[in-house]
């Protein structure tokens, strides 16, 4: 994936600030159906189920377990032995009446989760000051997928700090071509976590070689 500033894509391709038109190309290009990614995100949160061993019953029922997986996958996949200028998170949750809807200009793609009172949440991908609100028609996998779309319809590379992103690139897509930045703490993840659950676990997560 090139490193190509969003605006200078925005330029030459306008259509893919579309977030329907992103995840046609997204599909196209990964060979994968928005279908498929959710049901491998389905799979994927029982396993983190097992990881955490602390949630039970069905993921896919309860939206408030899933924001939880995310979170979970989030803080084990940041490595805070990375010098970064941003504490910019790849992924964001925060109360409907707390959030605020603004990105700076440069940023990456990243999602924005607005959780409300009524359990109903709300997702925006923002990237260089540009905010593009999610289909939101599918739930948090929904919103996730339509930010991993924007990674690969405008072929951008994760920022170090955004590892979460390369673990749902092989765990939901199943995509091990494209490589990404992965610390020594992934590496200890991947092999000391990731690996022994996937290979006990009655929910075999889609996964493409723990060694890539």
């Amino acid at each position: 994936m090139t490193t190509q500033s969003v605006r200078e894509i925005l330029k030459k391709f306008p259509y893919l600030f579309n977030v329907k038109l992103i995840r046609e190309e997204c599909e196209l290009l990964t060979s994968c159906s928005t279908a498929e990614i959710i049901q491998r995100y389905r799979t994927m949160l029982s396993t983190v189920d097992k990881m955490i061993g602390t949630m039970s019953g069905e993921m896919e029922a309860d939206e408030s377990k899933e924001v939880k997986g995310l979170l979970f996958l989030q803080k084990e996949l940041t490595d805070k032995r990375l010098k970064s200028t941003s504490k910019l998170l790849a992924i964001a949750v925060q109360q409907a009446h707390d959030v605020k809807v603004e990105c700076l200009k440069l940023d990456p793609p990243h999602l924005l989760i607005a959780i409300h009172d009524s359990g109903v949440h709300q997702g925006w991908v923002l990237v260089d000051d540009i905010t593009l609100p999610c289909t939101n028609d599918q739930g948090i996998p929904g919103m996730v997928i339509d930010l991993m779309s924007c990674y690969y319809a405008r072929d951008l590379k994760y920022p170090k700090s955004f590892m979460i992103l390369g673990f749902i690139q092989k765990t939901l897509i199943g995509d091990g071509n494209n490589d990404f930045f992965k610390s020594a703490k992934y590496i200890e993840f991947e092999k000391n976590t990731a690996r022994p659950v996937c290979e006990n676990s009655e929910y075999p997560m889609v996964y493409t070689d723990l060694d890539n």
